[in-house]
């Protein structure tokens, strides 16, 4: 799974077991990949 954000950079969260809930879900798109 990654994130997407919107200035494009892809981060990769597969080493994430939660997301913190401080992170603007309003700034990132979700894909899955």
């Amino acid at each position: 799974m990654f994130f997407k954000r919107e200035n494009g950079d892809l981060i990769n969260l597969s080493h994430f077991s939660m997301i913190p809930a401080h992170i603007e879900g309003s700034s990132m798109v979700w894909v899955l990949l």
